[in-house]
């Protein structure tokens, strides 16, 4: 699949990826040579791992554990 198809991929399934609960972000990437949706995760769990399919359209679906994300200047004591 082209890289634009992957990415109208990715925008069809983007809001109800990020719907559940512990999905902190998505991208489009290569896995293996191919276009692949990356979903990014606070943690792997076998709750995330049933609700997000392996493949979406065709397209590989790859789910990275980032743990939680958080803009740079909350109130957080780590931010400069």
């Amino acid at each position: 699949m082209s890289e634009s198809g992957a990415r109208a991929v990715l925008a069809r399934h983007r809001d109800a990826l990020m719907a559940v609960p512990g999905v902190v972000g998505t991208g489009l990437g290569l896995c293996e040579g191919a276009y692949c949706i990356k979903v990014f995760v606070e943690e792997l769990s076998p709750v995330i791992q049933e609700r997000i399919p392996g493949r979406l359209n065709r397209i590989p679906v790859d789910l990275i554990p980032t743990g939680p994300i958080r803009a740079l200047g909350e109130d957080t004591g780590d931010a400069p």
